[in-house]
């Protein structure tokens, strides 16, 4: 939805939570800039970050699995050099991915 003429900020897009963009910005977000994103065979890791982002950690739950990621950046790289492939297990796993 755009504002009109008649309004007081004429041309201002609101209520973009209803239209679906808040759900594109979480999937861009969580599967293309933080890099985890489900495949058949598992979750994929493979994050494009700004080079200063040093680590972060993602709780990911997965059908019957959960997944506590903490991935570290101490070189300052922005993507890893392989993807990695966490395979799918029902349960709880901590992992740590170095890029």
């Amino acid at each position: 939805m755009v504002a009109g003429k008649e309004a007081a900020k004429p041309g201002e897009g609101k209520n973009s939570w209803l239209t679906g963009t808040a759900a594109w910005n979480w999937l861009v977000i969580s599967q293309h800039i933080l890099g985890i994103r489900p495949t058949y065979n598992g979750l994929m890791v493979n994050p494009c970050i700004p080079s200063n982002l040093k680590e972060y950690t993602v709780t990911r739950k997965w059908r019957e699995a959960e997944y506590v990621i903490s991935v570290k950046n101490p070189n300052g790289k922005n993507r890893p050099d392989q993807p990695t492939i966490l395979p799918y297990e029902p349960g709880h796993h901590e992992v740590e991915i170095i890029l």
